[in-house]
């Protein structure tokens, strides 16, 4: 069964310094988990390499489906902005590992936990 490795900081924390060196480590042979947000696309980015861009709506209809593992909203001077981990087709935990990046948010860590968990593909360590 494979593992998903949550790298959970607060911002200018290194996480993201740890997360490249894991990623870039081809020994540990663990997949990208990425993230989808409802900001706007900056310049240079790609869909679906740091994030899944989506509308406010889209994220609208993947709560209510319950397809939404956890979410984080922020007020920004743009707007509201939504950054969340959905449970799509990318995620298959009974035969990849995953590497997943979020900011200091401990209710979304437990988000993830319980809906691994309950799956019965979530154990910590």
């Amino acid at each position: 069964m494979g593992k998903l490795i949550v790298l959970m900081g607060k911002s200018a924390s290194g996480k993201d310094t740890i997360y490249k060196l894991l990623k870039e480590d081809e020994s540990l042979n663990l997949k990208q988990l990425v993230p989808y947000t409802t900001r706007p696309m900056r310049a240079g980015e790609v869909e679906g390499e740091a994030y899944h861009f989506v509308t406010e709506a889209q994220f609208k209809e993947l709560l209510q489906k319950g397809r939404v593992i956890e979410h984080r909203s922020y007020n920004t001077v743009h707007g509201l902005w939504r950054y969340f981990t959905v449970a799509d087709a990318q995620i298959d935990l009974s035969k990849d590992s995953y590497l997943l990046i979020i900011v200091c948010k401990s209710r979304a860590l437990f988000r993830i936990m319980r809906f691994f968990s309950s799956r019965g593909s979530f154990c910590t360590s």
